[in-house]
Order: C-alpha cells, then sequence, then structure tokens
C-alpha cells in the first residue's frame, strides 16, 4: 500500500500546534512567539492560586486554541473533557486502540531514544538546559508535571498535535492522537505499529520541548502550513532530524 503524499518516511505528525507561538498567536492565528497573551481560563484553578496574582476564570470559557479549533493552526488543536474516556478509534477490529496502545509505544520511544546520537541529535538544546527527553516523555505519559498525551478527534491528515497552555513555570504542553484510522489513507496511530507510534511520539515530544523549553530545545521544527495543514517540507526535514531514532 502506498501512503499519501503527505505521509513522509513513514512519519505524519500532521502537528497544527500553534508552536512557535502560545496563546496569544493561537489566538491571533499564528505569527512570533515574542508576544504571550496569558489567558487565565487556560489554566487550571489551582495554578492560578499558586501564581497569587489575582487571576480568575468564572466565565466557564475554553482556552483559546479550544474556542479556534476550526480555524487555523489551532485546528485539531488538544481536546477537552478532562478524564472522559477518549473516541472510540476505527482500526482493525478487535486490536487494541487508542490509549491501550501507549504503553508500547513510549517503550518504543524510550528505546528508540537510547539509540546513538538519537537524543543529541533530536533534543540537544534541552538537555544542554538539563531537561531529559525520556524523563519528560513519560511524565506526559502520566499526565503530571509537563503535560499529557490525551486521544481524540484530530483532521484525518494528521496523525497527531501537539499545543500548549500555561503561564512561565505552570506551561504545560498536551499532545493529540488522532483516534481516526483508515488503512487507505496511510498509517495511523490505531493501526497498532508500535515503530511508527514510537517515533511520532517522539516528534510531538520535539514540538512539545521547543513549548515548554523554548524555541531550540529540539531541532523539531514548526511544520504546518497557516491553515493547519502539513507542510511538506518541514515534515521532511523532521523526518531527517529524527533518522538516528528510527
Amino acid at each position: 500500500m502506498d501512503c499519501p503524499s503527505w505521509y513522509s518516511a513513514l512519519l505524519n505528525t500532521g502537528d497544527g500546534d500553534p508552536s512557535p507561538g502560545d496563546l496569544g498567536n493561537c489566538a491571533n492565528g499564528g505569527g512570533d512567539n515574542t508576544s504571550m497573551e496569558f489567558d487565565p481560563c487556560s489554566v487550571s484553578s489551582e495554578l492560578l492560586d499558586q501564581v497569587g496574582m489575582g487571576l480568575s476564570c468564572d466565565n466557564g470559557a475554553l482556552p483559546p486554541c479550544e474556542q479556534a479549533a476550526s480555524s487555523g493552526p489551532c485546528s485539531g488543536g488538544a481536546t477537552s473533557g478532562g478524564d472522559a474516556p477518549p473516541p472510540s478509534g476505527t482500526g482493525s477490529a478487535g486490536g487494541p486502540q487508542n490509549r491501550a496502545l501507549l504503553g508500547a509505544a513510549v517503550a518504543q520511544a524510550l528505546q528508540d531514544l537510547l539509540k546513538p546520537n538519537c537524543a543529541q541529535s533530536v533534543f540537544g538544546g534541552g538537555v544542554a538546559k538539563g531537561y531529559d527527553p525520556a524523563t519528560i516523555l513519560t511524565d506526559m505519559e502520566n499526565g503530571t508535571k509537563y503535560g499529557s498525551i490525551q486521544f481524540g478527534s484530530v483532521p484525518s491528515y494528521a496523525f497527531a498535535t501537539e499545543n500548549s497552555s500555561g503561564f512561565l513555570f505552570w506551561k504545560k504542553a498536551t499532545i493529540t492522537i488522532n483516534t481516526f484510522n483508515d488503512p487507505s489513507l496511510g498509517i495511523y496511530w490505531n493501526a497498532g505499529n508500535t515503530a511508527v507510534n514510537g517515533l511520532a511520539l517522539l516528534h510531538e515530544l520535539g514540538h512539545a520541548f521547543n513549548d515548554l523549553f523554548g524555541q531550540g530545545s529540539s531541532a523539531i521544527i514548526f511544520d504546518a502550513n497557516p491553515d493547519g495543514t502539513p507542510n511538506l517540507a518541514a515534515e521532511n526535514q523532521n523526518a531527517q532530524t529524527l533518522a538516528p531514532c528510527n
């Protein structure tokens, strides 16, 4: 089966994440990341209490990226719903789906990070700042300090997306994996290919590193067009960057 043109090097994450840029840039449809407008509704009330700046969110509004989920680079961003169960995938009948595949994919990604030059080539900027990609990925798998990995409805051209929310030291990243699966279009998460899934996690982790720890913390570059569709040239470059991990 031939993969579609957007599925370069057996890896398409079709990142619709708003990086580089944060919530303010996301709401404005992209741009540089020098002016972030902090929305108190983008973080939990517990974190607002810790900030201690008298900030509050009492209107029940969604974060800007979720309000703008149907337009611009926010398309396919992190899903809301907290602990709600993820939508069912439509993949191979009887096989594990969604989060049931996460443990094996994370284990594969951790093994990939041990390959010569993988961690240093992809995450060298963050490593130099003291951030270990294996630790950050495990943390996100568990949904603790640095963010979480979710499953939800993402445009069919995307394998997964990444975005960030929060403020300063309370910033978190969210990787949203597409529950959609159609073998005629390409390899998606719910096809159950552990090697592809593990590499996709590292790709999205690269975007998360740049969002969490500053641009240049990973060598993964922003790879979405202004309308959220994949930028093929950037995706090809990211596939080359991840080659030592493959």
